[in-house]
């Protein structure tokens, strides 16, 4: 554990539950070693242009914040908390680079909610620094952005553990959703459900796919399966549900469905290539990669693929088949970072450490 996140063990052991990730896909980022920048140095700058939440100039909102540490484990002095006209839209967001949470919250934000419900927002962004592992970092591959949605499913289980109240977590979704509250908002999550499932009726739209946010409907779904796991119950002192890794399965299929299909199948597609055109380096090398190393990490490729790149080279002979295989493999490899860059790492890290692939480790250091 990264010396930072030592501070918040108690928080940590609260919020690993929590996390989702996509489906075939591992961990995402390791937690960093070290933080830039000093919390409390930071905090004390923002002081001069923000307003400080405390009890006593923003009681209700100090109440929110309070509340989702206690329920969170963490200490509130450890935890930063502003309000700024500057802050636009409906938003709020935590600063994740110095050593202690930085959250500020714009006053739209804090008009629309209930106490609980903005308790459910200062959790949601709390967890963007207690689960650094759900993060990518990078929202500009496709990859990326199936991270990206997968991490704000996360960071709203925790928001609902933050408040303790699921209810609140969907009225909030709901009113972030629409930017009213109550009475113009009748917030019936039964009504929400129901016209959401007229909603996502299969269709694929390629504009959710670029979104680093799941749509509205899904995450209040996921909010209520989440609900229903043993992931949350045990966070109420309570026992039973349903295993949280059996609702990830649901959630990743309905994810899968409508937003997040056809980035997963360009993302292992790229990594098939890049496996494909290794093993055909390797056999112009004179080395026949054993299929099932080649496989411990990232999609499985099939034999017909091997079969059919490999054939495909029949043409060259000697230096020329080398020459030819090698420059199909770095080009399948570049594609394949563009697209997947994590998954594409992992797995030539996972290369270049295997004595199986030591006749071509020289030309495979991308």
């Amino acid at each position: 554990m990264s010396h930072y996140l030592h501070n918040f063990a108690e928080a940590r052991k609260v919020v690993l539950p929590c996390l989702y990730l996509p489906p075939g896909m591992s961990q995402a980022a390791k937690p960093r070693k070290k933080k830039a920048d000093d919390g409390e140095s930071f905090a004390h700058k923002l002081s001069r242009s923000m307003m400080r939440v405390n009890p006593h100039l923003l009681p209700s909102v100090e109440r929110a914040v309070d509340k989702a540490c206690r329920n969170l484990k963490m200490s509130r002095s450890h935890v930063h908390a502003f309000v700024t006209p500057e802050l636009e839209g409906i938003s709020a967001v935590c600063y994740n680079s110095c050593d202690k949470p930085v959250i500020v919250f714009g006053p739209q934000i804090i008009e629309l909610m209930s106490e609980d419900e903005l308790c459910f927002v200062a959790g949601h962004e709390l967890g963007h620094f207690l689960l650094p592992e759900a993060h990518l970092h990078d929202d500009d591959s496709s990859e990326g952005r199936i991270y990206s949605r997968a991490a704000e499913l996360s960071m709203d289980r925790i928001g609902t553990v933050a408040c303790g109240d699921p209810k609140a977590a969907c009225n909030a979704s709901m009113k972030l959703m629409c930017g009213l509250r109550e009475p113009h908002l009748r917030t019936d999550v039964a009504a929400f459900l129901a016209d959401a499932r007229e909603s996502f009726d299969g269709d694929f739209h390629r504009h959710e796919e670029r979104s680093t946010h799941p749509p509205a409907q899904i995450r209040l779904w996921s909010i209520v399966q989440f609900s229903l796991s043993d992931a949350y119950l045990s966070t109420q002192g309570k026992t039973g549900g349903t295993p949280v890794g059996q609702i990830n399965l649901t959630i990743g299929k309905k994810m899968s469905e409508h937003v997040d299909g056809l980035a997963l199948k360009e993302s292992a597609e790229s990594v098939l290539m890049a496996k494909a055109w290794l093993y055909c380096l390797c056999l112009s090398h004179g080395h026949d990669p054993d299929l099932q190393i080649l496989n411990e990490v990232g999609p499985a490729v099939e034999t017909e693929r091997l079969r059919k790149a490999w054939d495909s080279l029949g043409g060259f002979k000697d230096d020329q088949l080398k020459e030819h295989a090698h420059k199909r493999m770095t080009k399948a490899a570049e594609t394949a970072f563009q697209r997947a860059p994590n998954l594409t790492r992992q797995f030539f890290t996972f290369v270049s450490e295997q004595s199986h692939f030591a006749a071509v480790r020289h030309l495979i250091s991308l």
